[in-house]
């Protein structure tokens, strides 16, 4: 057939061949001369030289083309369903020179019917390319039949290797031809199955049927709402090899155990597991986790409008670790798992201002709203400090813990800014400059701040025996009489009278340690660090055959006294250095548990547990 002329008529641009010849009495060089004259009717030359094959027999179809419009129709999805009808029909198309888009037509041709695709650019190439295509049209066939549970079909796709060559790529349940020879097979299941030395002989369909088992595994809140978060699937031997987002995952997998992991893009640690799950081939292997999350609604406003502002949640005992960061255009929904965060809006009003709340609880399957107002207010610093020292000099305003001035003025004047915090400094005579931190102004409102003085500054924080950053209480006292001076989550920043002081701290680790640092001393105007280093170790259990499991840990020996206890589905405990005995529980079977007994920790160790709870 000769699909081309000038006619106006798609269809009377098929011209059917007066005389069939045998391919060796052809001018094949007429090939690269040969150009569309007007739109193709290609999706209906595939029907009818399809049809044109006695009935019962193999059809391979060779297919010489330049590109050019092809009617409005879709020839590729033609030939996908005469494979799909088991027509026995392969297109191998030999492309002499059509466009990207065209090609990439063709090209689907041959891939959807299991043909080859050859790009011509010269007449070696025009007759390396027949050779090729006749050799495969006239040798014999593979067909690759993928199934899963209830015998459904899958269609991944079939590479076929010879050597360290691609020969053919096509889809499952496709006839593909391919000439005498010895190949390799890999499948383009998620976990990619290989198959050596697949013999094709001439004349005869070489068939491979593999089945599958199906992993099934849906993601809900304690609800029973669809929770949608990231799916990771691994298997020992491969590691992991799938990840896709949704709130529920259907994966072909061949017979072994896999383990599942899902991930929140708002939490740092793994939020569900499913481990050591059995997939048999036939058979669907299901599972629902229940994820700890519940849902934030921010709602911000500035002058009664929606505002914009960049949004950062971060653990209120981390308030380094930003869980989520993100542009809130009037209104924003978020999922975190359950806990206590603090919310920043930074640079809303065309200002680097920050609006802070500490205060947000997060419970499992629960909905919250936060409405934010983002209207000015005001800062003025009273004329009499702390001391009863008279201030003057000049006032600037920086958000909190930023350096980029916000606004400044004179001491007792009104200062309007953005609702926030912020940090104040005055540069008074004398060379004197006092700070004020962390100072909330609300909508509508004027702050007055009073300038302590004389004073020092003072950065707190906690660090395990690598110089990390340890979430902790802190507690800053005299040295004298270990009165309280200042308080609260560390890392922190506090302003104090000059004096002699120590930094307690505790909450840092499962079991209620507490430290303290050596004596300090601050004179007026001082800026100093206090980083106190413990001992510590972290202990991280792994169950392999259960989603959550409760840990107890116990002094070595005495399994009547109980340190400390925590669940999830990857427990983390932070422990001194010393020997444990640990007792690992299904929480959702308490029968199937298991006991670590002897378990020794040095300071600064990470020690992962491998548990099997039952052999």
């Amino acid at each position: 057939f000769v699909l081309s002329g000038p006619q106006a008529t798609c269809s009377q641009n098929i011209h059917a061949a007066a005389n069939a010849q045998p391919a060796g009495a052809i001018r094949w060089d007429e090939g690269l001369r040969f150009r569309a004259e007007g739109a193709v009717p290609l999706a209906e030359g595939l029907l009818q030289a399809a049809d044109a094959f006695p009935a019962g027999a193999r059809r391979p179809i060779l297919l010489l083309a330049s590109g050019g419009p092809t009617c409005g129709q879709d020839p590729c999805q033609v030939a996908r369903v005469l494979e799909r009808a088991d027509a026995d029909v392969s297109v191998h198309v030999i492309d002499l020179g059509a466009s990207s888009t065209a090609g990439a037509a063709l090209r689907c041709i041959a891939q959807a019917t299991g043909g080859a695709y050859y790009s011509v650019h010269s007449q070696d190439d025009l007759e390396a390319s027949l050779r090729d295509a006749l050799a495969h049209a006239l040798g014999g066939q593979i067909r690759v039949e993928v199934v899963g549970a209830n015998a459904r079909p899958f269609f991944p796709a079939v590479v076929v290797g010879e050597g360290s060559q691609v020969v053919r790529v096509f889809d499952a349940w496709t006839d593909a031809d391919l000439k005498p020879g010895t190949y390799t097979i890999t499948l383009g299941t998620p976990y990619p199955l290989v198959f050596e030395r697949v013999t094709v002989r001439a004349g005869e369909r070489t068939r491979l049927h593999v089945r599958l088992g199906e992993l099934h595994v849906a993601l809900r809140d304690p609800r029973g709402r669809p929770v949608n978060a990231e799916v990771v699937v691994s298997r020992p031997d491969m590691g992991a090899f799938y990840t896709r987002m949704g709130d529920r995952v259907e994966v072909p997998l061949s017979g072994g155990r896999y383990t599942v992991t899902v991930r929140l893009n708002t939490a740092t640690a793994p939020l569900g597991f499913a481990r050591n799950l059995p997939i048999v081939e036939g058979e669907v292997t299901s599972r629902t986790l229940t994820l700890p999350v519940g849902k934030v609604h921010i709602s911000l406003t500035r002058g009664g409008a929606p505002a914009s502002g960049f949004v950062e949640i971060s653990p209120l005992a981390r308030p380094d670790l930003v869980s989520m960061a993100g542009w809130a255009n009037g209104n924003m929904e978020v999922l975190l798992p359950e806990g206590e965060y603090r919310l920043r809006v930074r640079r809303y009003a065309g200002t680097r201002a920050l609006y802070q709340v500490d205060d947000i609880s997060v419970t499992a399957g629960d909905e919250t709203s936060l409405s934010l107002a983002l209207d000015d207010g005001a800062i003025r610093v009273m004329p009499t400090a702390s001391d009863g020292t008279e201030l003057h000099g000049v006032v600037r305003v920086f958000p909190a813990q930023g350096n980029k001035v916000s606004v400044e003025g004179q001491v007792n004047a009104p200062l309007t800014v953005p609702a926030g915090r912020y940090d104040v400094r005055v540069d008074g005579g004398g060379g004197e400059i006092l700070w004020a931190w962390d100072v909330r102004v609300r909508p509508g409102e004027e702050t007055e701040v009073v300038m302590p003085r004389p004073q020092a500054r003072v950065w707190a924080k906690v660090t395990d025996p690598h110089g990390r950053p340890l979430a902790a209480r802190g507690t800053l006292v005299r040295a004298g009489d270990g009165s309280p001076v200042a308080e609260g989550a560390l890392p922190a920043r506090w302003i104090v009278s000059p004096g002699t002081y120590r930094l307690r701290v505790s909450e840092y680790d499962a079991l209620g340690s507490t430290a303290e640092s050596d004596p300090f001393t601050l004179a007026a105007g001082d800026a100093y660090t206090v980083a106190l280093p413990v001992d510590i170790a972290t202990l991280i259990v792994a169950p392999a055959d259960a989603d959550r499991v409760l840990v107890s840990l116990f002094p070595a020996g005495d399994h009547n006294t109980l340190l400390a206890e925590t669940e999830g589905g990857l427990p983390h405990l932070y422990l001194t250095p010393g020997t444990y005995d640990v007792h690992v529980a299904d929480v959702l079977d308490a029968t199937r548990h298991r006991w670590l007994e002897g378990i020794t920790l040095n300071s600064g160790d990470v020690r992962v547990l491998h548990v099997r709870l039952q052999e």
